[in-house]
């Protein structure tokens, strides 16, 4: 019976974590943050959809107007979106103008809901807004 060699034992350092890793770590404003900047990202995207969809022509002079006014619309919202989330951005710490930044970017977002749809669509997605809980 040979004698087992117990293994070493590393302690655990109860230190805090190096200044390098400390400032690596997310704090829930810079989280807010990114997470601004990507929706911000994603408005983008949808303004040159809706500029590429402006290029486009309908089949009718009267589908051409409807349709231009829509996304003239749509292209107006997503601006105004967009400025919302640079508000929100700025307005991080001071809770009561966040809110209210909060509260124009999702009026905003349901007029943009609106403008993507069709009639038919609007009045299912109504329906839907409906059965909701209110806030």
């Amino acid at each position: 019976v040979g004698t087992a060699v117990p293994p070493k034992v590393q302690l655990v350092s109860q230190e805090p974590p190096p200044r390098q890793q400390r400032d690596a770590m997310p704090n829930p404003i810079q989280m807010l943050l990114r997470a601004l900047r990507n929706e911000e990202d994603v408005i983008r995207e949808s303004e040159r959809e809706v500029d590429s969809e402006l290029q486009k022509d309908p089949p009718s002079a009267l589908d051409r107007l409807f349709d231009r006014a829509r996304l003239l619309n749509l292209r107006a919202i997503l601006t105004d979106e967009e400025a919302a989330i640079e508000d929100e951005e700025r307005d991080v710490q001071a809770p009561e103008k966040f809110s209210r930044d909060v509260q124009r970017l999702e009026g905003l977002e349901q007029v943009e809901a609106k403008l993507r749809f069709n009639g038919e669509e609007n009045k299912e997605l109504n329906q839907i807004e409906r059965l909701l809980p209110k806030k």
